[in-house]
């Protein structure tokens, strides 16, 4: 069962090592398609957090957006 156990933390670091890899990194501009086409294939049931803790969903209010864009 150690054996096992193990096998399954290096399968699960290998995945979280090639999705990160694959992720789409900070400051890369998406087009329209790539925007769409990321939506769409969005998963509902999802983690707030990357595989590092990182969170990946922010909560922000709609007066914080606007005090950010509207000029």
């Amino acid at each position: 069962m150690n054996q096992s156990r193990s096998l399954d933390e290096v399968k699960n670091k290998i995945f979280a090592y090639a999705s990160c890899r694959s992720a789409i990194k900070f400051g890369h501009k998406l087009n329209l398609f790539e925007m769409h086409a990321l939506l769409c294939d969005a998963v509902v049931d999802y983690s707030s957090t990357c595989p590092h803790g990182r969170p990946v969903v922010y909560d922000i209010s709609l007066d914080a957006l606007k005090d950010k864009y509207e000029r």
